[in-house]
């Protein structure tokens, strides 16, 4: 059995799962969607605080990903980025590190109740 790990984008996590190459149906993981909102909107929140999340834990059967531990936190990314569900009222700001006139600066986003592509590029590209 060949162990590694390596780090992936999102952006990727969704290429991949759009071309049909990541599966939910393993049989040793439990079906998606047992999240509610504020749990979903937790981790968003999280990933874009720069708060550290658990590794996702996958293998690869046939040329198909299927995470083992992580179905509930890569589902929720990738329906989150597919503006599938917005972010509940109460999901509190985030702040990030962008670039304003050469100069990094901390600035606070607001995302409550926000889908995907109503996020701030910067929001965005964190």
């Amino acid at each position: 059995m060949k162990n590694s790990s390596k780090e992936r984008t999102l952006q990727w996590i969704n290429t991949q799962n759009k071309k049909g190459n990541i599966s939910f149906e393993h049989r040793l993981q439990r079906p998606t969607g047992q999240w509610n909102n504020r749990m979903k909107s937790l981790l968003i929140h999280s990933l874009l605080s720069g708060i550290p999340v658990n590794p996702i834990y996958v293998v690869e059967e046939e040329n198909v990903i299927y995470p083992l531990d992580g179905s509930q936190r890569t589902s929720t990314c990738i329906d989150y980025i597919n503006d599938v569900f917005s972010l509940s009222k109460d999901t509190p700001n985030v702040s990030i590190v962008v670039k304003e006139n050469g100069e990094q600066t901390i600035k606070e986003y607001e995302i409550a109740g926000k889908k995907f592509k109503k996020l701030d590029n910067e929001v965005k590209e964190t």
